[in-house]
């Protein structure tokens, strides 16, 4: 299936559900990922103009991840689907080439500019409707640069390494870190559709 777009399951015992704010005792560690799974790949078209790939795996949780190409347009469309079990959380995860020193976010009426350097391990923020990570060696027009806009809003993590993960579904039935003694959890399958935005600008991130 390969790691480039990665749906990754770890170990959630609650205490990270505060967005780039989150709380101890909270555990975060990976089980298991869609790249050391065998997947079967079913190619759902194939013309000119566009080009449709599905991606399944099996087991006790399967997952569903739908990459579109459409000639003429400079972006990827991928929609993911995954369930999660208690105690579980699943992130869609992708690497991109280059150092990020920091990422721009979409906020209401505006935009915000955040380090990528993590206030707690790991630190997601809300992503709604975009986030664009910057290189510190961007190039011309920012060629090598992506832009990353999601269906929903989602907790997204970006770090200095380049590395992205994007929460797509969470099982974590016991806020560990709330003194106000929230629950909750979501076992249902879940879906997460994202555009990956090559050349990005704001005019086009905001189109």
């Amino acid at each position: 299936a390969g790691s480039g777009l990665d749906l990754v399951t770890h170990l959630d015992t609650g205490g990270l559900y505060r967005m780039g704010h989150e709380l101890l005792p909270g555990t975060y560690l990976d089980l298991r990922s869609t790249a050391r799974q065998k997947a079967c790949i079913h190619i759902e078209a194939a013309g000119p103009m566009e080009a449709r790939v599905r991606i399944t795996t099996g087991g006790k949780r399967p997952t569903t991840r739908r990459l579109r190409l459409t000639a003429g347009r400079a972006a990827l469309d991928l929609r993911v689907r995954a369930e999660a079990g208690l105690w579980r959380g699943v992130v869609l995860r992708f690497d991109l080439a280059g150092t990020f020193p920091e990422a721009r976010w979409a906020v209401p009426a505006g935009v915000q500019s955040r380090s990528t350097k993590p206030i707690y391990k790991p630190t997601f923020w809300p992503c709604h409707p975009w986030v664009w990570p910057r290189r510190a060696d961007p190039g011309p027009e920012s060629s090598s640069e992506l832009g990353i806009v999601v269906s929903h809003a989602v907790g997204c993590r970006v770090e200095e390494s380049g590395r992205v993960e994007l929460g797509v579904v969470r099982g974590g039935p016991l806020e560990l870190g709330d003194n106000y003694g929230a629950i909750g959890s979501d076992t249902q399958p879940a879906e997460l559709g994202l555009t990956l935005l090559a050349r990005p600008n704001a005019a086009r991130l905001a189109a």
